[in-house]
């Protein structure tokens, strides 16, 4: 895969894709929604491209593949 759409190997891409759905996650806590769409999309677009698009456009799949796993942060 690689810059910029995600990391160099692809285990770690798939580490980044957890923290990036982390991100969205407890930014919409913080900030408006407007502010994470609009911050969410700026990300999409300049680094780590793929792993943002697939959190904004795949939530549900993530949510659940994220539990089944066991991969959330308790």
């Amino acid at each position: 895969m690689g810059y910029p759409e995600g990391a160099k190997y692809e285990p770690s891409s798939y580490v980044h894709l957890i923290n990036c759905h982390l991100e969205v996650k407890e930014d919409r806590q913080l900030r408006a929604a407007e502010r994470v769409e609009k911050v969410m999309n700026f990300w999409a677009g300049d680094h780590y491209t793929r792993m943002y698009k697939t959190v904004i456009r795949d939530e549900r799949t993530r949510e659940r593949i994220i539990e089944e796993q066991y991969l959330g942060i308790n």
